[in-house]
């Protein structure tokens, strides 16, 4: 639920935008594990259902300026925004009775305490176009955020810490200021390039301040109040063109963090029989840089048979170095490339269907030190997927499709590499979902 309100006042050039916010969220996984996990362990018949809850209430405060120069044009927007929220995490295990001799046991394993959280903030835009046909584009940002994080330690959360022998995570709060410069110029009609630059500050999130997940004698994730921001200076190239018969882009980019946030540490191996232990942790300076570049061509310009018929695709690479310890980052997925054919109606675009393909590169930079040594790489992958869509009037538009057409098995990096100690890693139990189908309406007021 949101409520908005728009002001002019009679003096020329300004407006004001207010909103006044209320949400509701949740997401819930629920699945189902029958029958031996491993050859070595015992016959499992469980049952396990993941919620997540967030409550948000906010309003955003924005004023808007225009003002004019012999040799510029400012459009000037400042504000101020507030938000307090509410996150909840339930993970209701059940373990059924395999045998009639067995017990059935049910637990709340909930991975993060239950927090509230207030942000607030205020920022300062300035847009400046200026030059002989305004081909310059000047953008100055600055921001100013607070925030405050606490976390509820009691009931099932304080009775996982009981268990672990953990204390709790305290409060958190953090004011931190960022700001950009960015800078374009529309070289030609049809080519814009631009450079950017950006100090950013990234508090730890909610779930990052008290984390924590047990697996058994393996490992176990515990919270890391003392958690520092996470500081970065972030450069950026680009380069974008638009012809009659399609566009173009291509962007490089390097950022520089400084106690860059790992979500999984180890600060000690176990003994014999007991579980190695991680947390999230400040883990230095580290450098991310890479590209992304794609092209998307319009058919119909070359041949009216095929008017709304379009070709495209996309490609991006990333690696990332921890300087510190002079390791590769394992949260860096691998190279991917997407390519896409696809068709929307010319006319009103009430209907059209895409088909795409995927293709995902082997995982080669792992850093295998502080207990990854079992961390297996992510092999190449290709996927196709089809998808489909009709306007069946202004309000609702249906959608449809099937991912994974060729019914491939495939394992993501992003999986790998928190599998360790869950088993054998190439198992159906971490595959990605095979040929599946889907068909959802949106409906809009």
């Amino acid at each position: 639920f949101s409520a908005g309100l728009f002001i002019v006042p009679l003096q020329a050039f300004i407006q004001y935008r207010s909103l006044v916010y209320y949400q509701e969220s949740e997401s819930k996984l629920f699945n189902r594990q029958v029958g031996g996990i491993s050859p070595t362990l015992l016959l499992r018949n469980r049952e396990q259902t993941n919620k997540h809850e967030i409550d948000s209430v906010g309003f955003n405060l924005i004023g808007d300026k225009q003002l004019y120069t012999a040799n510029s044009q400012h459009s000037i927007s400042y504000g101020l925004n507030y938000e307090a929220r509410t996150l909840e995490n339930n993970f209701i295990r059940t373990d059924l009775p395999f045998f009639p001799t067995y017990i059935e046991e049910t637990n709340n394993i909930l991975g993060f305490a239950p927090t509230d959280s207030q942000r607030a903030g205020i920022f300062f835009q300035d847009n400046i176009n200026f030059g002989q046909s305004n081909e310059w584009h000047l953008t100055p940002t600055a921001r100013l955020d607070y925030l405050e994080v606490e976390p509820d330690t009691s009931g099932d959360y304080q009775n996982r810490l009981t268990e672990a022998d953990l204390a709790a995570p305290k409060d958190y709060d953090n004011l931190s200021p960022s700001f950009s410069l960015s800078i374009a110029n529309q070289v030609t009609d049809q080519w814009l390039l631009s450079a950017s630059y950006t100090y950013a500050n990234r508090a730890p999130t909610e779930e990052e301040l008290s984390m924590l997940f047990t697996h058994g004698n393996t490992f176990i994730i515990i919270p890391n109040p003392d958690l520092e921001p996470e500081t970065s200076h972030a450069f950026e190239l680009s380069a974008d063109a638009s012809y009659p018969w399609g566009t173009l882009s291509g962007t490089t980019f390097y950022t520089f963090y400084y106690d860059y946030i790992d979500p999984s540490v180890l600060v000690s191996e176990g003994a014999s029989g007991s579980p190695n232990i991680n947390t999230p942790d400040n883990v230095g300076d580290v450098d991310i840089y890479g590209f992304e570049f794609g092209a998307e061509i319009s058919l119909g310009y070359f041949d009216s048979f095929l008017d709304g018929v379009s070709l495209g695709g996309t490609t991006g690479k990333s690696v990332g170095i921890n300087r510190t310890d002079d390791t590769w980052v394992n949260t860096i997925d691998p190279w991917k490339t997407v390519g896409w054919l696809a068709y929307n109606e010319p006319t009103n675009q009430r209907y059209g269907t895409r088909l795409t393909a995927t293709y995902v590169d082997d995982k080669t930079r792992i850093n295998y030190d502080d207990g990854n040594e079992n961390l297996v790489p992510s092999k190449a992958y290709f996927l196709l997927d089809w998808s489909a869509y009709y306007e069946i009037n202004e309000h609702l538009t249906i959608y449809t499709g099937i991912n994974n057409l060729l019914d491939r098995k495939y394992y993501k990096w992003s999986t790998l590499r928190r599998s360790v100690g869950h088993c054998d890693t190439y198992s159906d139990r971490l595959t990605e979902p095979a040929r599946n189908y889907f068909i959802s309406a949106v409906a809009t007021f």
